[in-house]
């Protein structure tokens, strides 16, 4: 639903199921499905799939696409419960595909979730990160991670995650819950109980250095840029005294004390992503992840 064009005409994400352009009559099925799940005819929200929005900042109406290059795409599958496994893969990727409604042969909507599809549809467009390029990179990570998930037998972990992951999407990205979950999946990941007698254990320290460690061993590196070259150590730190505001109900400040977060936007994407990082390493060395916890 958030893929503007393939670069290359499909992507084979799992054994039988192929990713591509949707057919004319799959645009009608799903066309159709979506009216049925919103409760009225399209209308407007047929913008996001077949019109181009003026550029961010830029003042102008949609331009109407060609339908050769509408932007709907399929997931074609054999197995319905491998594409909720594809989706909990893909809520983990860097790129984060988001998978539609899941629709049979007889044209029927089935298994989608109202509340994770209102929101995303609410917020994704708002902040430009909605339809982008599909890429034969994004492909192939989409579709390592699937066969870690399926083949990796101690997956159950990371399924755990992503399942958190897909619940936080059904709450409004501005709701301040969703930023405080993400902070809980993080310290259940990285943090053990600190001994309230040594300072040196405390979460926000055990947070602080134990990112900075897999931050060196995964790749890609977290993208501290958009904080414009603040120190890991101390923006973290700037990250915790926001999550204090948050669990305490203090307005967070962004043009004082968190100045350096710049928005809440930006903090909500930097634990995230960590969140998410933290999520693919524990596919490839679990050892690790665990040892790091507990010391």
């Amino acid at each position: 639903m958030n893929i503007s064009s393939l670069e290359k005409e499909e992507f084979t994400i799992a054994p039988g199921h192929v990713l591509r352009r949707a057919k004319p009559e799959e645009i009608e099925t799903i066309r159709s499905v979506m009216s049925a799940i919103v409760g009225r005819p399209l209308g407007s929200s047929k913008v996001y799939w077949e019109t181009e929005a003026p550029p961010p900042g830029v003042g102008g109406t949609y331009k109407e696409l060609s339908p050769e290059k509408f932007r709907y795409f399929v997931i074609t599958f054999q197995d319905i419960a491998e594409v909720s496994k594809i989706q909990q893969a893909a809520d983990i990727s860097i790129r984060e595909a988001e998978l539609g409604p899941k629709v049979t042969n007889s044209g029927q909507s089935v298994n989608h979730n109202p509340g994770r599809l209102f929101n995303f549809l609410r917020s994704e467009p708002i902040l430009g990160q909605f339809c982008t390029p599909f890429l034969e990179s994004d492909a192939a990570e989409l579709s390592s991670i699937y066969s870690q998930l399926k083949n990796y037998d101690k997956a159950l972990v990371v399924e755990g995650i992503a399942s958190e992951i897909a619940q936080l999407k059904q709450i409004d990205r501005k709701s301040h819950l969703v930023a405080l979950g993400y902070f809980a999946i993080l310290e259940a990941l990285l943090a053990h109980k600190p001994n309230q007698t040594d300072p040196y254990e405390s979460i926000t320290r055990q947070i602080k250095k134990k990112v900075a460690l897999l931050d060196n061993r995964w790749s890609p590196r977290i993208d501290y840029g958009p904080f414009r070259g603040v120190k890991p150590e101390k923006l973290w730190g700037a990250m915790y005294s926001y999550r204090s505001d948050l669990a305490h109900g203090t307005k967070p400040n962004f043009k004082g004390d968190l100045k350096l977060l710049r928005d809440a936007d930006q903090a909500l994407s930097l634990v995230k992503e960590t969140v998410k990082s933290i999520a693919r390493f524990a596919l490839v060395d679990p050892r690790l992840l665990e040892d790091l916890k507990n010391c």
